[in-house]
């Protein structure tokens, strides 16, 4: 089967050099090794990138790791009117947010373009289903999952350090707060900006406590290896979450 992977296949370079877990691929690695031919494209916001993808490959089905409706808006409206035939098979990592009704009929039109759309969590897979976005029998919990034969390659060290790596909806001022209260050594490891969240200023916001460091990174994959490496040597990975989200 010719499979048309449309997500970033420098993920999947970074996979074959033993620098990135597969799961970040979300069972395209694995369709691979069952012998279909996997073929490994950029998303990009570009009206017709994915009908030019087609033309050129010809496939069989298309799998989108993290389906972004407007990234994909004439592709799925183009299979919502059967204009095109082929299979589309996607992970939805989030509820859509359809906070007005002409948005919300807009992603429901846009989903009902989709074979199936696999979730990560059984939370988010009901708030779709319960908002109509899609149908129960077209959704499913793969169980997907973190990829062990990556991690237990890596050698593990008791250190004093406790290590805070994420980007995604972090309340780094409870975070600085707390470790600045106990005198605990702490290193963050995060990007400049992410999501509408921008930390770039945290470097001097910790300048004067002494037991904090942070390390701004790019917003990239490629920083993995190095995040890897301090969370192996901490005493503890610490994930502090905004609660409104």
């Amino acid at each position: 089967m010719k499979i048309l992977y449309i997500g970033t296949p420098h993920i999947h370079d970074l996979w074959k050099e033993g620098k990135n877990p597969s799961h970040w691929l979300y069972g395209a690695c694995e369709m691979e090794e069952e012998g279909h031919l996997v073929i490994w494209e950029q998303e990009r916001y570009k009206l017709f990138n994915d009908f030019k993808l087609i033309k050129r490959h010809k496939p069989d089905i298309i799998f989108i790791p993290n389906l972004n409706l407007q990234a994909h808006i004439l592709l799925l409206l183009s299979t919502t009117l059967h204009s095109i035939q082929i299979p589309i098979f996607a992970y939805l990592h989030h509820t859509p947010n359809g906070n007005n009704k002409i948005k919300k009929v807009l992603y429901q039109l846009l989903l009902k373009g989709v074979t199936h759309l696999f979730f990560l969590s059984e939370l988010t897979m009901q708030e779709s289903i319960e908002g109509k976005y899609i149908q129960k029998e077209k959704s499913s919990l793969p169980g997907w999952g973190a990829d062990e034969s990556f991690f237990s390659k890596i050698t593990y060290h008791n250190g004093s350090t406790f290590v805070s790596t994420g980007k995604e909806q972090r309340d780094f001022d409870i975070l600085i707060k707390a470790f600045q209260t106990t005198g605990a050594p702490l290193k963050i490891i995060t990007c400049k900006s992410h999501a509408g969240s921008n930390f770039e200023n945290l470097p001097k916001q910790c300048k004067s406590i002494h037991n904090i460091e942070v390390i701004i990174t790019e917003n990239s994959s490629d920083v993995y290896p190095q995040m890897v490496h301090a969370m192996a040597n901490a005493k503890a990975i610490v994930c502090p979450l905004q609660t409104d989200k």
